[in-house]
């Protein structure tokens, strides 16, 4: 989700799928296939060839998605480097018990420290965020995001603040527009890299409750 190009390698494996909403993937393939020098004709063959190796029916209008790619003057995202600090992971643990919860506030953190502007404004695809963290569209969207908004780690963003959006030229459909509440500066001694952000959120919450424990035999000495 924030590194592209792993995402698009994932996608190209036939990983990271969501048969069911297909703009996200063909859209980073469009800007994948024309990185690579391809025409807009081989692109949309490219991406049907893909959509038939693994089963997958394109009900979104193809063409559009290859000409807004074309649009789109952003390199692919690759070599990222997102720093997490033990606080980060406090404010994380302090406020929220599931575990999805807090998948959903690290992963949505990361972003933010990513793409955020000035303001902590962050604009998220919703099919990205489920297929990235491996959560339901339903669950993630009527429970774990309103868990966040309720305890104070995120806004929504205003219907005023979504024109303003607009009038700079965004594209807003099927993306969750928030503004983060907690520090998301990019410090931090862990480092994520986004090649499997589950497995890098639970090896950070391993060596953050292997410190905590540390901390306690300390207390109790």
């Amino acid at each position: 989700m924030i590194n592209e190009k792993n995402e698009i390698a994932a996608l190209l494996e036939g990983r990271r799928i969501n048969k069911k909403y297909t703009y996200r993937s063909c859209y980073l393939l469009a800007k994948h296939y024309k990185e690579l020098g391809l025409e807009k004709i081989d692109i949309r063959n490219s991406i049907f060839e893909w959509a038939k190796k693994f089963s997958i029916y394109i009900s979104d209008d193809l063409n559009a998605i290859i000409q807004r790619a074309f649009y789109d003057k952003h390199n692919l995202v690759e070599n990222v480097e997102i720093k997490i600090s033990k606080e980060d992971i406090d404010e994380i643990f302090n406020r929220f018990d599931k575990s999805n919860t807090r998948l959903t506030a690290f992963a949505i953190l990361c972003f933010a420290k990513k793409f955020a502007d000035k303001d902590g404004m962050f604009y998220m695809s919703r099919i990205g965020l489920s297929n990235w963290i491996g959560i339901d569209q339903s669950n993630l969207s009527n429970r774990h995001i309103k868990e966040l908004i309720d305890f104070g780690y995120l806004n929504k963003v205003s219907q005023e603040e979504i024109k303003y959006i607009k009038r700079r030229g965004k594209h807003v459909s099927k993306m969750l527009i928030y503004k983060i509440k907690v520090n998301y500066a990019n410090i931090g001694d862990y480092i994520v890299s986004d090649n499997d952000i589950i497995k890098e959120f639970e090896n950070i919450i391993s060596i953050y409750d292997n410190l905590y424990c540390v901390s306690q035999d300390n207390v109790n000495k």
